[in-house]
């Protein structure tokens, strides 16, 4: 009796892991299964922290060693790049939304791909012009400093890099099946 027992849940566990197993293996996202906001590329940021960014900030400027003038002038510039920025970033989530509801639309998939294709295309335009844009601050910002606190900044920048390189590997390669929709291509 004992032995059947101890048999029946060990072939019940062999058949639950191998089911959990196989499942793991499929493909993670199909064209019915809705993806999560963070594949979406939507995921809501953080509230905002004020303490958190003055303090940066803070911490940015002593190790700069700004003058009160160029605090002022980074601040001017900072709020402006901020102006100039909202059309842009509110262009672009008009776009992604234009998207959502193409994708949602009861239209064939080759329909939605032709008419996706021209909004990614002006999306793609957007994301370019405000990287252009945070280049033009930067610019700005950095014609305020003096050549030590260039120097400064310029090894700031890359103690930045080799750290986000560090804490943000390569994605693997998707190993789905080829007609996979997934993100991790």
């Amino acid at each position: 009796m004992k032995k059947t027992l101890i048999l029946a849940s060990l072939l019940a566990f062999t058949m639950t892991s191998a089911l959990a197993n196989t499942q793991g293996t499929s493909c993670p996202l199909t064209p019915e299964t809705p993806k999560p906001p963070v594949e979406q590329g939507r995921m809501l940021p953080p509230p905002p922290n004020d303490n958190k960014m003055a303090e940066k900030r803070t911490k940015f400027e002593d190790k700069l060693q700004l003058t009160e003038e160029q605090k002022a002038q980074a601040k001017a510039i900072r709020l402006k790049g901020h102006e100039e920025m909202k059309p842009i970033f509110e262009q672009m989530k008009a776009k992604k939304t234009q998207i959502d509801t193409i994708k949602k639309s009861s239209i064939t998939e080759e329909e939605k791909a032709q008419q996706i294709a021209p909004v990614k295309k002006e999306l793609k335009a957007l994301k370019q012009q405000a990287r252009d844009l945070r280049i033009k601050n930067m610019q700005e910002f950095e014609s305020i400093l003096t050549a030590d606190q260039k120097k400064t900044l310029a090894k700031m920048k890359k103690e930045g890099k080799k750290n986000f390189k560090k804490h943000h590997p390569k994605r693997p390669p998707c190993n789905c099946k080829p007609k996979c929709n997934c993100q991790n291509k």
